[in-house]
């Protein structure tokens, strides 16, 4: 019986001769290496290293959390419930949950974090829907400001206001 090609042993199989583009990734790959383990660019800023989640979760405590307590408190008089948690995001997690709410009438986005954006699905509840499940907004991370959220926590508020006019 003749071993066939897939039969025979792997250590006697030929090597890939490198190409001269394998050769240039891996000197490349070489190179960013040897930089990481140097500490990386002499004069590097940390706070330009650091990844969009960490400038996301600095930016939520110092921000973002803030800006919707605020809206919480100037709203609640006129009863509407504006909540964020955000608590397992900044243990390391990846959800952020924001939730508006006026009487019956409830909108709760469910948000996932990636590096570029939040990206959020939505539910709505009404006394007639007992929670209608949709694809949410998204928010751009790298061009997040206290102002740009607030402006989209009240768009919010205003969708869940529209909603209760409407009655649906």
């Amino acid at each position: 019986m003749t071993k066939t090609d897939l039969q025979k042993p792997l250590s006697t199989a030929r090597p890939a001769v490198p190409s001269d583009h394998s050769a240039n990734a891996e000197a490349a790959l070489d190179g960013l290496l040897a930089k990481m383990e140097d500490g990386g660019p002499e004069g590097s800023d940390a706070g330009l290293t650091a990844s969009p989640l960490e400038r996301l979760r600095d930016l939520m405590l110092r921000e973002l959390s803030p800006v919707a307590m605020e809206l919480s408190e100037k709203y609640s008089p006129k009863g509407i419930s504006v909540t964020l948690d955000a608590s397992n995001f900044l243990k390391g997690g990846r959800e952020i949950r924001l939730e508006f709410a006026l009487g019956p009438y409830r909108t709760v986005l469910q948000g996932t974090v990636t590096s570029e954006a939040i990206a959020f699905e939505e539910v709505r509840y009404s006394p007639h829907i007992d929670g209608e499940l949709m694809s949410g907004p998204s928010l751009r991370i790298r061009t997040m400001t206290a102002d740009s959220f607030r402006e989209f926590l009240c768009t919010r508020v205003m969708l869940l206001l529209k909603m209760a006019t409407k009655g649906t």
